[in-house]
Order: C-alpha cells, then structure tokens, then sequence
C-alpha cells in the first residue's frame, strides 16, 4: 500500500483517474452517494405530482410552482405590469413581517437576468406556500432518501457476504498462491497447487468461516413499510401491503385520518392562494389532490395498495371504502 487511500501500480481507477485508484472505502462512499441521489430523485417525483393545478395561465408552469414549494416553502405568484403577463417563480422573502409572520417584501431573481420586489400590500403578488408549517418540503424528502439509504446499503453488503462466505488465514509464503487461487476459481478456472504449497501445510493455512444469513427479505419490508410512511407523509392513501389482510375497519379509517391530515395541511394553502389569486386577478385557478398521478407500486413491483393503486377508488375521493 503506497499512500492512504491509494493502491500501488493500480492503473485501473473506478473513477477514470490515471496512475491510481482508490481503495474500497473511496468506492463504497461513492456507490452510497449514487444511491442516495437515486432515492432522492426517487422521492422528489412522487412529492412534486402530487397536485394538479386548473385554470393557471399559459405564462404559468405547474412544474415551477410545485418545484417551488418543495425545494423553498413557497412560491410567489404575480402580473408584470411590462407585459400584462402572469408568472410563478420562487422569491426570496424578508421583513418586516405581518402580525403572522408572513414577510411584505418579496423579491424575484431568475437566471435571465429578470429581478424584481413586490410588496405584499400592492395588488400584482400572490404567496404561496407549501403547508402550515410554512416549510420546504425538500428536508422530508432528504431524511426518507437517507434512511432508504441506509437500507439499501445494507442489502448489497448481505449480497455482498452471500458470494464470499469464508476466508482463508495463511502465512506470508502462501498468500500469492491463495489469491491466484480465489481469482482462477471466480473466473472458473482450474487451479493446481504444488506438493510444498497449501494443501500439504495444513498447519500455515486456515479456513474461516463469514456465513452470514441472508435477510434481503426482512429488509425489503422495511423499504415497504418506509415506503408507505413516505406516502402517507404525500398524503397518499395506502397501506403496507404486508399488513393490509390484518387491518380491521377501524384501523383502516385510522389510517385514513392520519393519511389526510398531511394532504388536508398541504392542500387547503394551496386552496387559499387560489382563492386570493383568483379574486386578486380575476382568474379561475384551482388546485387538486391528484391522487392518480402514477401508479406507486413497491419495491417488489407490486401495487402499494392491491386495490386502490395508491388512492384509487371508486369515487375518486382518495379514501378507501369498507
């Protein structure tokens, strides 16, 4: 071993880097990382779809305001008056504050080079937020991909012992030998060792036994279970699959009311923005909870839910019926 964290003459990098290569740990943080934003942007798909927006002008992008609301808290909506034009964009808020701590100056700054303040006082801004707690909602989704994370990193470590269940302890002479041993067998190549090597000197050279059991199961039940944590958190209907057979109705409708306390709190802002949107400029902008935005299946590839698909039911109305 050269310096920390290098492999001496290792000319074949993972990373593409020439002259060196990391060590395993360099790898594997690199490999957790990769599947951390896999999650993330797992998680941030199935938050930013959630709503269906109705009646917005042509100038508006549903995606910006619900990006907004996620990666900000908020979103300011508002007519130029250059232009007679409606647009939505996040905004950076300041004092002074109201008497509920909503701020009256905001101010918008796009990558074009388009800047601009308005006061909560004049009639041209509208702001939006994501729910009552007034917060991003950027964090859950970063706590969820941290745990899924975690999760996820534990199942290919199980796999990982599953192919090389054992270790070999030998002596200094041997450890060439062991190794080109263990790299014939993985390539499946037959190997031959001589009189004074390992298989006459028992007493240098060790077997150890790593067998480790294997609990992919259990720990995609836990991604399961995380998973349907997460949507109710969406204010999706649903139940884990490995406990909907044992649910009784009253369970069930438990389930329901935690389920909309999340959608309810994240809805009714975007209904109130609506209603001063609309009043403000004469519009008929409305919100929805688009409960049948994607089919959110687990991990196994099957249905959240076997008969809801996530909040699919019969009337339309996200709650599952018993």
């Amino acid at each position: 071993m050269g310096k920390q964290g290098y492999r001496k003459g290792d000319i074949n990098s993972p990373f593409g880097l020439y002259g060196a290569g990391f060590d395993g740990r360099v790898k594997a943080r690199f490999v957790q990382q990769r599947t951390y934003y896999h999650f993330v942007d797992y998680l941030y798909l199935a938050a930013v779809s959630r709503f269906k927006w109705n009646g917005l002008p042509k100038t508006i992008d549903q995606r910006m305001i619900e990006q907004s609301l996620i990666m900000q808290g908020h979103c300011l909506f508002f007519r130029l008056d250059i232009d007679g034009n409606f647009y939505a964009t996040p905004s950076v808020n300041s004092a002074p504050f109201d008497i509920y701590n909503i701020p009256l100056t905001r101010r918008v700054s796009r990558p074009n080079g388009f800047h601009k303040t308005f006061r909560a006082q004049n009639d041209d801004n509208v702001l939006i937020y994501n729910d009552y707690t007034l917060m991003p909602f950027i964090q859950v989704i970063w706590y969820y991909a941290e745990k899924f994370t975690r999760l996820e990193v534990a199942k290919d470590v199980n796999t990982e012992l599953q192919k090389k269940p054992k270790a070999i302890r030998t002596n200094k002479d041997n450890v060439k030998s062991v190794k080109e041993m263990l790299l014939s067998q993985e390539l499946g190549v037959p190997f031959v060792l001589g009189d004074d090597e390992i298989l006459h000197q028992g007493d240098k050279t060790e077997v150890l036994s790593f067998d480790t059991p294997i609990i992919l199961e259990e720990l995609e039940k836990e991604k399961n279970a995380l998973f349907s944590e997460y949507l109710t958190r969406l204010g999706f209907n649903n139940i884990n699959i490995y406990k909907s057979a044992h649910l009784t109705v009253d369970e069930s409708n438990a389930n329901n009311e935690h389920i909309l306390s999340f959608r309810n709190s994240a809805l009714e802002m975007r209904e109130k923005a609506c209603e001063k949107i609309n009043e403000l400029f004469d519009l008929d902008v409305s919100v929805e909870f688009n409960a049948n935005n994607i089919l959110m299946n687990d991990f196994h590839g099957n249905l959240a839910n076997s008969d809801l698909n996530v909040a699919r039911d019969g009337d339309g109305d996200g709650i599952r019926n018993e």
